[in-house]
């Protein structure tokens, strides 16, 4: 009897997740979150008055 020769193992190719693309410099946002609170006028207690504003407008929004 011959020998038969010796199987090679499978090969195993590694499979790399692809990399996330470099952001070259800093990110310029047109539009806040604005937190103000205000004071009920019947209760005496403070809600808080959330919104997305543009950056022109912050001031005004707590004036």
């Amino acid at each position: 009897m011959a020998k038969e020769p010796a199987k090679e193992p499978a090969k195993v190719k590694k499979v790399e997740a692809p990399k996330e693309e470099k952001k070259k410099g800093p990110v310029i946002k047109n539009r806040v979150m604005a937190v103000r609170s205000v004071k009920s006028p019947r209760t005496g207690a403070y809600t808080f008055k959330k919104e997305m504003i543009s950056l022109d407008k912050v001031k005004d929004f707590f004036k």
